[in-house]
């Protein structure tokens, strides 16, 4: 009997089927086998880098810490001392206005030093008492700074 056609791609694709069914072994990389190479340096190169940043980051540490003291003590900030006595009603409200919202002012008018804390309740709580005693002048003077509203 003549093979045909068919029993050709019938052979054909049984022996096509045989390499498909059996595992195939990998190729080992550039001719060496994989565990060879995975064993001989494998090492090497984690240890490196972790050394080197080890190195690098001890350096950089010890440069920051050589050479340095302990930072300045920051300049005393004194609190807001009261207005004098022998200032008018008129400009004890301008000293609480420009302490709350114009140090530029206040330090022009009052001669203040540099740094002063302010404690802004305290000094809202002397504007109000003192806003009604003062003249309309004063008040839209001092009207100027305030929020919308008024004093809170």
């Amino acid at each position: 009997m003549k093979p045909t056609a068919i029993h050709k791609k019938e052979e054909l694709l049984v022996k096509m089927r045989g390499r498909l069914a059996r595992p195939m072994a990998p190729s080992p990389p550039n001719g060496k086998s994989l565990k060879r190479r995975k064993a001989k340096g494998s090492w090497f190169w984690p240890i490196t880098v972790f050394v080197a940043l080890v190195l690098i980051s001890g350096l950089w540490v010890g440069k920051d810490l050589q050479g340095n003291t302990a930072p300045a003590a920051p300049s005393p900030i004194s609190p807001l001392p009261s207005p004098p006595p022998e200032l008018s009603v008129n400009d004890q409200a301008f000293y609480w206005a420009y302490a709350l919202y114009d140090m530029e002012k206040f330090r022009e008018t009052f001669g203040a030093q540099s740094l002063v804390a302010v404690n802004s309740h305290q000094a809202k709580e002397n504007l109000k008492t003192l806003l009604p005693q003062t003249t309309d002048r004063v008040r839209y003077l001092i009207g100027r700074y305030l929020p919308p509203g008024g004093l809170p």
